[in-house]
């Protein structure tokens, strides 16, 4: 008992020591419970706030966002148990310059019934070249209803090719219940941060397709916004709509390949007919050809016999038999060197070229191809240094240190052909580089013709 006494001296001499600290402690503590029972009082407060923007605004519960598209996705979404509403929409991220600053914007559709925007000056946009601002690009970019504002893709790509405008008259501000943090979100293109939204009519994106399509959960409507009861009744439904992910995006998988596929079906089929014709072509050219190698060969017999009347008449067959050639009319008179720049820069190479595979085969088992390359070999005392065979078809054909001077397929293709037919005639008193062998021909994967290229590029000088 002694000893309690003597503690609760010591308490309050201590106490009557620090008095000044001891009613600092308690006034910090008093202040802290007061703010504390001030936010617990006030959460429920905040919750209800928060329900009833997102009620009066009609905020989605689920988007769902592709980069293939969606279209038929919209139906699919809506048969969804527990789905009471799909919206579709398109969105686009921009790069408008401000203030000599590079802004990045994400442009939304107008919406129809879900997230409503809530205009705070002006108006929302009624014509495809109108827009509603982001009231905090307000006070970043300086401008005012009436004022134009400009917008380029921030890719290689043109933006007139997904929007039938790029410059759009602001016709006031506003805030989307999609946005309601300070955070705008990320995005491919600029700084890698949205600064902004803006509002436009549908009918200004081009695609065939819509970008995101908002939901609403039928149950999550009567919950309070930001509680577990409310998660509870979203995420059922969630699961239900990620289930669909694979079918769906199988199924706009085969939509968005489905033509280029048929075409390229339709391509194989035409080149496959082209191919046996030419084939059966070049098998009759070639049975006439023996014919008239034979009668030539007879010709030749009698010539040395000396019967010209039987020469004149062989002659005479024989030219016969030249006629019927599929060729024999095939003029080169067109490729002289006064037409060099126009056959160089004609644009059929394009077409010629496109399905040369660059595998050089050509070069290596045509006779008049000579190119080659100087090797080094150290053999460890000494260096030799051999030439080997090469091909002007080879990408690293000629690299100096400043590049390769043909470094496209085309231009390599070209250089083969206008070598043949140009280049080595021009040079050499007419005489062509094709020995007509059709070495080529018969060694080529994609059975590329000489003649095609000569009847191709002959219209040039025509």
């Amino acid at each position: 008992m002694a000893r309690k006494k003597a503690l609760n001296k010591d308490i309050r001499v201590e106490i009557k020591k620090s008095l000044g600290r001891y009613i600092s402690i308690f006034l910090i503590v008093a202040l802290g419970v007061s703010f504390f029972s001030g936010l617990r009082s006030t959460e429920s407060d905040m919750r209800y706030t928060g329900d009833a923007f997102s009620d009066a605004s009609n905020l989605m519960d689920i988007r769902v966002i592709s980069t293939m598209g969606l279209n038929d996705d919209v139906e699919a979404l809506s048969q969804v148990e527990g789905i009471s509403g799909a919206e579709p929409g398109y969105m686009k991220d921009v790069i408008t310059k401000q203030n000599e600053t590079d802004y990045v914007v994400e442009l939304l559709s107008m919406p129809e019934k879900m997230n409503q925007i809530q205009v705070t000056e002006g108006r929302l946009p009624e014509k495809e070249n109108e827009c509603l601002l982001d009231n905090r690009l307000k006070k970043a970019f300086e401008v005012k209803v009436g004022d134009t504002i400009s917008f380029v893709s921030g890719t290689d790509t043109e933006l007139s090719e997904d929007l039938t405008q790029t410059s759009y008259t602001v016709t006031g501000f506003g805030d989307s219940p999609l946005f309601i943090s300070m955070e705008r979100g990320s995005s491919m293109i600029g700084s890698g941060q949205i600064n902004g939204f803006a509002i436009v009519q549908k009918d200004v994106f081009t695609q065939d397709y819509y970008t995101q399509i908002y939901l609403t959960a039928a149950d999550a409507y009567d919950e309070i916004a930001f509680t577990d009861a409310y998660t509870q009744a979203v995420e059922p439904v969630q699961k239900r709509v990620e289930a669909l992910e694979e079918e769906r995006c199988q199924a706009r998988y085969d939509e968005v390949t489905k033509e280029p596929r048929q075409e390229l079906n339709d391509a194989r089929k035409t080149w496959q007919e082209e191919k046996d014709n030419a084939d059966s072509e070049l098998d009759d050219a070639r049975a006439k050809l023996d014919d008239g190698w034979a009668q030539l060969s007879d010709a030749k017999d009698q010539l040395a016999e000396g019967g010209e009347e039987e020469v004149a008449a062989q002659q005479k067959a024989t030219r016969a038999v030249v006629e019927k050639l599929p060729l024999h009319k095939l003029s080169l008179e067109g490729f002289g060197g006064e037409n060099m720049l126009k056959l160089f820069n004609s644009d059929k190479w394009a077409g010629l070229s496109q399905s040369c595979l660059g595998c050089g085969t050509c070069t290596f088992v045509c006779p008049t191809c000579q190119c080659y390359d100087i090797k080094e070999f150290d053999s460890g005392k000494l260096v030799r240094r051999f030439r080997c065979w090469d091909s002007c078809m080879y990408s690293d054909f000629t690299k100096m240190s400043a590049g390769q001077p043909r470094p496209t397929q085309l231009e390599r293709f070209r250089q083969r052909f206008m070598h043949k037919l140009v280049y080595f005639p021009d040079n050499n008193d007419g005489v062509f580089g094709c020995v007509g062998c059709g070495r080529c021909l018969a060694k080529c994967p994609i059975h590329m013709n000489i003649v095609k290229v000569v009847k191709t590029l002959g219209e040039e000088t025509t």
